[in-house]
């Protein structure tokens, strides 16, 4: 592949010299400092051409639909080609954005995506549904990286990434530069960071809010901003409490190369092509070391990535608070433009390719026991299965090793499954590795929600089931799921009645749906403005939310929850899960129909 020759031994070095100041990068010479990929956007032809002349190392960008920024104009396959040309011919790298949930309907256009890529020498996809990493054997010619959208927060992460077959991860934005550092030291696996452009309020990849208030998804590149918008707190106005500054780290280029990072990334694929070139020069003289650390900071602050919004550094330095810009931000531009893929809905596809894709066509799942199944926090769970023993077994959240002890011996006869978050970072890997072995001794399933999770649960030995922050929409990622060691997946809380079915009635793994609950539509590390934590925050439509403390982290879910309960689900099901996480009466709710609820996207199709 097209790729700048890693320095040897780079990124894999003693923990105590991984963060290092920029002066001892500052004194090196420019041809002798670690090489640093620049990597920027390009929403189409004229961003790519803005990025590559203002000095881009490689350039990302996605067809005109399954990758996460479809708001943006795109490529079509006459463009991508076009793009692949002339920034191989200039020795610059392509890499193309497949990064969203596939719907079972979208899997044969994936494969046909991926044959394009092959055809066109396209230098690296990105992913995050594992069906592509099914489809990987039969494209060994690619090379794939995991993207922000699979939620890279930890070096169990990268150490999964390596065993999915991943070369690069990028990693999330929520990150320390201590915690970079650790996670760049994993062999084999390059690190990319994001050091410019608009931040978002949620980890990405754990973004439910958008496909809750109008049905369209994030995490399959329909976001629409709704944490950009003005809110209320209490019925008074709010202004935009979830809003993030923009990302500025021009000024800490150096102690990113020191930390171990291979690539530093540019948000921005519907930004105008003068902002790209503005931003791609600004970056090009902080990673050539052309410009002093001065002039660097001023003219970050002239070129800001959205007018109206300050600079921030981010969580680079453990910063929590002061990260939310609490005003009513200015109009953002949206790309437009064509949503066909032209002649890559056309492309004939690989026999190997054919062959998997028709398996899973004629394979009905056998009729399953649906027992009923429950989902609980660590401090509801012993009050409430002193009353109910749900036939399916109970997932509890937020337990460490002693408090699954307690569980297990309480409710012998309760079948337990303890759950890893759906976000850890560094700090947070020890307990995780005890909670995962206490889990084993015990007989208790451990749900992961995370790739390294399921590095952590593998390990050991765990029975392995795939909690929301894995959930699925096809069956071909059920059966990767299953190739991984998992017994159990679940659907994507996301999904429609359509696409339920269509999963269900093709997958080969046992898959639970959530029928009930109040699932967590933002999570992040951000420190909440005071006002808003306690408060009932809610929007024009109607959508209301309330805080929640999940360990280091905040939890935004809605007060009214959704409950399919009574709807014609598909008997394919392996459990129902009632989720009273977040219920202000755990029992009531268990036994009755929820009052005032919707049925999130049961009833409209997902975008």
């Amino acid at each position: 592949m097209r790729r700048l020759e890693r320095e040897a031994g780079a990124g894999k070095r003693d923990e105590s010299t991984a963060v290092q100041g920029p002066t001892s990068m500052e004194q090196l010479p420019s041809n002798q400092r670690p090489a640093l990929e620049l990597l920027a956007p390009a929403g189409d032809r004229a961003r790519l051409e803005a990025a590559l002349e203002a000095g881009a190392d490689a350039v990302f960008l996605g067809l005109t639909s399954l990758n996460a920024r479809r708001r943006a104009r795109n490529f079509s396959e006459q463009e991508l080609a076009q793009a692949c040309a002339l920034a191989h011919g200039q020795g610059r790298r392509i890499y193309l954005t497949l990064n969203i949930d596939l719907a079972q309907d979208e899997l044969s256009q994936a494969a046909r995506m991926l044959e394009l890529a092959s055809r066109l020498k396209v230098d690296a996809v990105l992913l995050r549904d594992p069906a592509l990493l099914a489809l990987k054997p039969h494209f060994p010619e690619l090379e794939y990286h995991l993207s922000t959208q699979a939620c890279v927060a930890n070096s169990a992460d990268v150490e999964a990434a390596r065993e999915l077959g991943a070369r690069r991860v990028v990693l999330a934005r929520e990150m320390t530069l201590a915690e970079i550092a650790t996670a760049s030291s994993v062999a084999e696996v390059e690190t990319e960071v994001f050091v410019h452009g608009a931040l978002c309020f949620c980890v990405s990849g754990r973004c439910l809010l958008s496909s809750w208030v109008g049905g369209r998804s994030g995490n399959r590149g329909a976001c629409t901003g709704p944490c950009r918008v003005p809110w209320t707190l209490d019925g008074r106005p709010g202004g935009t409490p979830f809003s993030m500054h923009d990302l500025s780290l021009a000024t800490r280029v150096d102690e990113l190369r020191a930390a171990g990072v291979r690539a530093l990334k540019l948000e921005g694929r519907m930004k105008n092509p003068t902002w790209v070139r503005a931003s791609v020069t600004l970056l090009r003289k902080a990673i050539d070391g052309t410009a002093p650390l001065e002039e660097l900071a001023r003219e970050a602050q002239r070129r800001g990535a959205t007018p109206g919004r300050k600079l921030t550094s981010g969580y680079l330095d453990d910063k929590r608070d002061g990260l939310v810009e609490v005003t009513e931000p200015e109009a953002e531009e949206v790309g437009a433009g064509p949503k066909d893929v032209g002649a890559a809905d056309r492309a004939p596809l690989r026999a190997g390719v054919v062959a998997l894709l028709g398996e899973l066509e004629i394979a009905v799942a056998p009729e399953s026991p649906r027992p009923d199944r429950v989902r609980l926090s660590a401090d509801q769970a012993s009050g409430v299965l002193e009353r109910l023993r749900p036939r399916g077994g109970a997932i509890v959240e937020g337990l460490d090793a002693e408090g699954l002890e307690r569980l297990v011996a309480a409710h012998p006869g309760i079948p337990l499954v303890a759950a890893l978050p759906g976000v850890f970072f560094e700090e947070d890997r020890a307990e995780g590795e005890s909670l995962v072995a206490a889990a084993t001794a015990r007989g208790a399933a451990v749900e992961v929600n995370t790739w390294g999770g399921w590095q952590l649960a593998r390990r050991v030995g765990a029975r392995i089931v795939g909690g929301p922050g894995l959930a699925i929409l096809n069956a071909l990622a059920a059966d990767e799921l299953a190739r991984r060691g998992f017994e159990e997946a679940t659907v994507s809380v996301e999904a429609d009645a359509l696409k339920i079915e269509a999963l269900l009635r093709r997958a080969r793994l046992p898959c639970s749906i959530v029928v009930f609950g109040r699932p967590a539509l933002m999570t992040t590390r951000a420190e909440l403005p005071a006002a808003v934590v306690g408060a009932e925050v809610a929007d024009r439509f109607g959508a209301r939310l309330r805080t929640r403390r999940a360990g280091a982290l905040w939890e935004l879910r809605p007060v009214d929850p959704f409950d399919l309960r009574g709807q014609r689900l598909p008997r394919e099901a392996a459990h129902l899960v009632v989720d009273l996480v977040g219920s202000p009466d755990p029992m009531s709710e268990w036994n009755e129909r929820a009052g005032q609820s919707s049925r999130f996207n049961f009833d409209r199709l997902l975008a």
